[in-house]
């Protein structure tokens, strides 16, 4: 079996929990929110051992390390402590894939730190005025009344909460016990994730992913959209204009029979939209 190693990195506000595998080009995987990197193992495992994976917990509600009580939540802040994790890695650049929520924090990568970031695939993320997506317009509010997380985290360790992905259309299928446990299992049982979650929670606003769309041009590397064919979350259109929008935008053809959540859904269609990236940065050979 393959093993993982586990740092914990030292960054600005406090400590991120970040593991790495396998050799080759350096990829960043980037998860969303409510869930932790634990969403991209079947991808990195779909790769083989061609990259060297790279998987933070990201302080979105599901992270094994708080962070310090006055810490700065926004997606800005988090992009520049992956550049903190990138400095302590060694690494001069990475190829940035991610999903769902996790791609507000791409997209500051790529628009305030872009001479990290050597390429990206960007799945089902959320983006322009999508964000949040209208079906979860209630979840900023919610989150600061009190006692709401804690009251969301025991419904997700449920069996009907575990669902509760699968019934608002961010999965195909419903979580499974050991998989609910392992990407979401912090938010249970830490007083102190949740604590962050509130506090992450009220910085989301949709200023910032329409502001962030008006610097795209200014990355000029090679971003491909990797959307899926049944997602009623994130619009097909959204794709498209991200295609557009980035001057090295390629759309590719849709991951199928997954919806939002697709490292979970299809990881095997994930990992080949990268192996694709990849090879499509590589050098021409004679």
């Amino acid at each position: 079996m393959v093993r993982w190693t586990e740092h914990e990195i030292p960054i600005a506000g406090g400590t991120l929990r970040v593991r790495e595998r396998d050799s080759g080009p350096a990829v960043l995987f980037i998860h969303g929110g409510l869930v932790n990197g634990h969403l991209w193992d079947d991808v990195v495992n779909q790769m083989g051992g061609d990259i060297r994976a790279i998987v933070p917990d990201l302080p979105l509600g599901a992270h094994h390390l708080p962070m310090d009580p006055d810490a700065d939540m926004s997606f800005a802040a988090m992009a520049g402590r992956l550049t903190e994790v990138l400095d302590y890695l060694d690494l001069a650049t990475v190829v940035v894939v991610a999903n769902d929520t996790g791609g507000v924090a791409a997209q500051y990568l790529l628009v305030e730190h872009g001479d990290r970031v050597s390429a990206a695939m960007l799945a089902n993320i959320d983006c322009y005025e999508n964000f949040l997506p209208k079906l979860f317009f209630w979840f900023p509010a919610l989150m600061q009344v009190p006692g709401a997380t804690w009251l969301v985290a025991k419904l997700l360790s449920t069996r009907v909460g575990r669902r509760l992905p699968f019934t608002l259309g961010l999965l195909v299928r419903p979580l499974n016990k050991t998989e609910a446990n392992l990407i979401m299992g912090p938010m249970w049982t830490n007083s102190g994730t949740r604590r962050d979650l509130k506090r992450w929670a009220k910085t989301l606003k949709k200023k910032q992913t329409l502001a962030l769309a008006k610097q795209f041009k200014t990355y000029q590397g090679p971003v491909h959209i990797a959307w899926t064919d049944k997602d009623v979350i994130f619009s097909p259109k959204y794709a498209d204009r991200l295609a557009t929008d980035f001057p090295g935008g390629v759309r590719l053809e849709p991951i199928t029979n997954s919806k939002s959540l697709s490292p979970l859904d299809q990881p095997g269609e994930v990992a080949d939209r990268l192996r694709d990236l990849i090879e499509a940065m590589e050098p021409a050979t004679e």
